[in-house]
């Protein structure tokens, strides 16, 4: 005997192979456009349902109405097998076992008696019922989690989003800090060629002013020099003057002398 290969899960219906570009692009301009032509209807099978008008609906064939959607009561729908003070994980497993107990009775009363099944179908669909009902008050605790789990991968968003926004300034901050310190060896560097050149200039100039200063000290010790030597040309020639005036008077009184001695000797001879 062959061995024959099944699946788990049967294969999806074939009209998935009707949605290619060309009827996704058709099914796209359905929706915009509100007039139909021979492209919509050439896919309106494939278009998904619209929003109810009314408050009736169909689900699964069946006809429905919004108003009968909200969740009846234990007490209209079965007899309730548990009781109030309990906790519901206890609930849960007691009226797991019971379905298992009244499963097994079914089981053997249909290999007996299959007429006297209808008291452990009853029994079943009872437990059933709680069952679902017990599931259903978890429904809010459920919603929380979900919501807050909803609210943690938000949280888990805004915070990667963050560390990249971060990540991305530091770089940023990083390129204008290396600009920044790049123009200013650029500036640096300018202003030291500057400084070096003013420096050039001004030692130029200083050796300039040292020359101009060292040319008019040595001006200034040459006209000091000439003004000496002048002064001392002037006072020679004073000195000679005075001399000539006093050697002139020395002269003098020697012929007055000379004179009046040879008065006085002819004066004696006489």
């Amino acid at each position: 005997m062959n061995n024959q290969h099944t699946s788990a899960w049967p294969l999806p219906p074939l009209y998935f192979e009707e949605y290619t570009d060309y009827h996704m692009d058709l099914i796209e301009k359905s929706l915009d456009s509100t007039s139909e032509d021979s492209s919509t209807l050439e896919v309106q099978h494939l278009l998904p349902p619209a929003y109810p008008l009314n408050n009736e609906f169909k689900l699964f064939g069946v006809e429905r109405t919004l108003e009968n959607t909200s969740i009846s009561s234990l007490k209209t729908l079965s007899n309730q097998n548990f009781k109030e003070y309990q906790k519901k994980s206890k609930k849960l497993k007691k009226l797991n076992k019971s379905l298992i107990l009244n499963y097994l009775s079914l089981i053997e009363i249909l290999s007996v008696n299959p007429i006297q099944s209808e008291s452990c179908r009853l029994e079943i669909k009872e437990c059933l019922t709680n069952m679902l009902d017990l599931v259903n008050e978890f429904r809010p605790i459920q919603a929380l989690e979900h919501f807050k789990v909803l609210l943690n991968n938000q949280l888990d968003q805004t915070e990667n989003s963050i560390n990249l926004i971060k990540e991305f300034e530091s770089g940023f901050n990083n390129q204008i800090n290396d600009l920044i310190a790049s123009h200013t060896k650029e500036e640096l560097s300018s202003e030291d060629e500057t400084l070096s050149d003013e420096e050039v200039e001004l030692e130029s100039e200083l050796e300039v002013d040292t020359l101009s200063e060292v040319t008019y000290s040595t001006k200034r010790s040459l006209m000091n020099t000439s003004s000496q030597v002048k002064l001392k040309k002037s006072s020679k020639i004073e000195l000679e003057k005075l001399l000539n005036y006093k050697n002139n008077i020395n002269t003098r009184h020697l012929l007055d002398n000379q004179f009046n001695l040879g008065v006085i000797n002819k004066l004696n001879l006489i």
